[in-house]
């Protein structure tokens, strides 16, 4: 019975994480047009590049649709998952730490969720989750899409930011840095 009780709520575990991680996949990528109009000034990308922005995470997702069964054959789905997210992080971090790496970023974070959103209905089904699972983990999906999306431009006055909440203090906490 403990063994059984355990599995169960390991389980739960498990599908609840990756309703967490559906939604919590897009809001990278739509986020971008909510801020478009700021991303020249905030990035110096020349404005003549915007609509390429917006277009490299669809150019992503079908690239690097065939990555997720690769990679997850070769360390499991679990692992393949936790690595896209990791790239993800990557991804994001570089798109705003680094600014001439604005588009190579966006692709990466692209490539990133496609090889993450592969994967999760496969883990579901593996943890035994029922069409529910999927279908919360589908709507995560979009939920997360709709939020990002939503939410970019209230952020973005409430924390006083650039293109991104907090983009404004951290560029100039790295401007700062590097006239040291």
């Amino acid at each position: 019975m403990g063994r059984s009780l355990f599995g169960g709520r390991r389980r739960a575990f498990v599908l609840l994480a990756l309703v967490l991680v559906s939604i919590n996949l897009r809001p990278a990528i739509t986020t971008v047009a909510g801020a478009m109009s700021q991303v020249h000034s905030a990035f110096g990308l020349d404005p003549a590049l915007l609509p390429l922005l917006g277009t490299l995470p669809v150019l992503a997702f079908g690239v690097s649709g065939a990555i997720a069964p690769w990679l997850a054959r070769r360390v499991g789905t679990g692992a393949a998952v936790a690595i896209a997210l990791l790239v993800l992080a990557a991804a994001l971090l570089l798109r705003v730490l680094v600014p001439p790496l604005l588009l190579p970023g966006t692709f990466l974070a692209g490539t990133a969720i496609m090889t993450a959103s592969v994967l999760v209905p496969q883990i579901v089904k593996a943890n035994h989750g029922t069409g529910w699972w999927t279908g919360l983990c589908t709507m995560g999906f979009g939920l997360g899409a709709a939020l990002g999306a939503g939410l970019v431009q209230p952020l973005e006055q409430a924390f006083g930011g650039g293109a991104s909440p907090g983009r404004s203090r951290l560029g100039a906490s790295r401007r700062s840095w590097v006239r040291r």
